[in-house]
């Protein structure tokens, strides 16, 4: 993978980005505060979970019946339409709910990093005001890795490590999408294939577990028990990818500025 170079230059790197202490780090603050980022992360997610078991109680009805719920029930075009604009919204609140939890939950990691305490309200609200920005960051990241996985799947490999901590640029320093793209670009130079490694660490060990979890109970005939567990296990992984993230940041930014998270957090002061 290329580690080539993205907007300005960047200062020299003092220390090498550790793969080990980027999970490390993010798996003790998990940890020490799992009941916390549990609820966070699962908050954004509800509503899937919700989908998710009554589809699956759904399709159990229509094998005991032997025939379509849907159309005995009466359900038809109209029916449908509704459906189809009850999603809509589900999808706009979920993106709302998950832009402002997002922020709130790296205002939360950084406080932790620096022992400091951790106001919901006040890290939702961050969240809120940097609700467009993230916005356009994701669409710019997901329109250019989508560009480049058609175009060739490593040039889309490439883009996503480079932008992995573009989001929290955002969030920490108040930048607009395109600059956060670029400012992820600077810090991840130098250490782009340790960035690679520690996403695939967490892809792989996320997707192992999590069919070992579901995988037997949807074989057992229990959809709704496989749809709990992986809705469990997604929102632990979500929130363990979403601070480790943080962290990776944290420590790029040490090893290229020698910044500490006092400093870095400091604009949450």
């Amino acid at each position: 993978m290329s580690d080539g170079t993205l907007g300005a230059a960047s200062p020299p790197l003092q220390r090498e980005l550790r793969i080990d202490r980027v999970l490390g780090h993010s798996f003790s603050l998990l940890g020490n505060r799992l009941p916390r980022y549990f609820l966070l992360s699962a908050l954004p997610g509800l509503p899937s979970l919700l989908v998710a078991i009554f589809s699956a109680r759904l399709g159990g009805l229509q094998s005991s019946s032997g025939s379509s719920f849907l159309v005995s029930s009466g359900f038809g075009a109209a029916t449908a339409g509704v459906a189809a604009l009850v999603a809509l919204a589900i999808f706009i609140v979920m993106i709302v709910a998950f832009t402002a939890i997002y922020v709130a939950m790296i205002y939360g990691v950084f406080q932790d990093m620096r022992g400091q305490e951790f106001r919901l309200g006040e890290g939702l609200g961050r969240g809120l005001s940097r609700f467009c920005p993230l916005v356009g960051l994701w669409i710019c990241a997901g329109l250019g890795i989508a560009a480049g996985l058609l175009l060739l799947i490593v040039t889309g490999m490439i883009l996503f490590t480079m932008w992995w901590v573009a989001a929290p640029a955002c969030v920490i320093e108040q930048l607009g999408p395109i600059r956060s793209l670029e400012r992820s670009g600077e810090l991840t130079r130098g250490n782009r294939w340790r960035i690679f490694a520690t996403v695939l660490v967490i892809s792989l060990g996320s997707a192992i577990v999590g069919g070992l979890l579901t995988v037997p109970m949807t074989l057992l005939g229990l959809p709704v028990a496989a749809a709990v567990l992986n809705y469990v296990w997604s929102t632990l992984t979500t929130a363990y990818h979403l601070i480790a993230t943080v962290v990776a940041y944290y420590e790029l930014r040490l090893g290229r500025e020698g910044i500490d998270a006092s400093s870095i957090a400091s604009v949450f002061d």
